[in-house]
């Protein structure tokens, strides 16, 4: 029978990993790991080994044992075939990468001594010692070089139930906000947004079919309130100069333009307070005047269309 990570063996089972290629140490069709597991362990990609991609080189030697029987069947192969890391006269004794002689599971393992206990008790709710400047570095050019495919939708779900109703801490959401702030952040070239567009092909947005709850309606519009957009002439001159030269095509005047005729009532009150007691230079007047002459036009030539 063929075991596959959807369909594993059934209970505790022995298996190996076979060289793809000959190496200094084995040719290839031998095994090069022996393990212990249950369930998807022999597909799990943590392991201290490199785990083959191809299922054709996952072997399951032995499966439906009980989980003292899988442990001694694995100490044995692995005494079989030997280990790499175990040389007598610098020529190694066996061809595994294995580290241990097995055997080395729940099973084998011993209680913990009640000292072990008490410690682990007293540990676990200390706070952790913060890493160091360098740690940190390192961990951030090995996860900014990383690179991650789609994830599915179980994972993101996963994520995102583990941080709901996660509050962050003052300090986090001040860093987050420096950090954010002075960020520059370019015009995406056309070759960036070819490569964005690439790689977001055939994902469906996470939030595709999600509706705010009234709650949050709520928040946001408070939120908003009093909010001055854009927050100065710079970022004025930045917008206006992002949007110069784009064209809206016909279908999508059309589609702008109908969405406005069948504002209702209630949208309608409310933007008339909203707007009401704003005061509007004659600059800007100036330029509502000079965008909107000809619109007319516009709109019978895409009505006739």
């Amino acid at each position: 029978m063929i075991f596959t990570k959807d369909n594993p063996p059934i209970g505790f089972y022995v298996y190996a990993y076979i060289r793809q290629q000959n190496s200094k140490t084995a040719e290839a069709g031998t095994p090069y790991y022996i393990g212990k597991g249950k369930g998807k362990r022999a597909w799990d990609k943590n392991h201290s080994v490199p785990v083959p991609k191809n299922n054709e080189y996952i072997v399951v030697l032995e499966s439906n044992l009980t989980e003292f029987g899988a442990l001694a069947l694995e100490r044995r192969m692995i005494n079989w075939w030997g280990r790499k890391d175990i040389s007598y006269t610098d020529i190694p004794f066996g061809i595994l990468m294995n580290k241990t002689d097995g055997a080395d599971g729940v099973a084998f393992n011993e209680p913990w001594s009640e000292a072990r206990r008490t410690a682990y008790e007293e540990s676990k709710d200390k706070p952790r010692k913060p890493h160091s400047a360098e740690t940190r570095k390192k961990i951030g050019d090995a996860n900014r070089n990383r690179k991650l495919g789609p994830r599915s939708p179980e994972a993101i779900e996963k994520t995102a139930e583990k941080l709901r109703g996660r509050a962050c801490k003052e300090e986090t959401k001040k860093k987050i906000s420096d950090a954010n702030r002075n960020r520059k952040l370019g015009l995406m070239s056309e070759e960036g947004k070819r490569k964005r567009s690439e790689k977001l092909k055939g994902r469906t947005s996470p939030t595709k079919g999600m509706k705010h709850t009234d709650e949050t309606r709520a928040k946001l519009s408070a939120a908003g309130i009093g909010r001055k957009c854009p927050k100065s002439p710079e970022h004025r001159k930045k917008l206006s100069d992002a949007n110069k030269g784009k064209k809206l095509s016909n279908e999508t005047k059309a589609k702008i333009a109908e969405k406005s005729r069948n504002i209702s009532d209630e949208t309608r009150e409310k933007l008339r307070i909203a707007s009401t007691g704003r005061e509007v230079s004659q600059e800007t007047r100036d330029k509502i005047s000079t965008s909107t002459k000809g619109k007319k036009k516009i709109k019978k030539d895409l009505i006739k269309t």
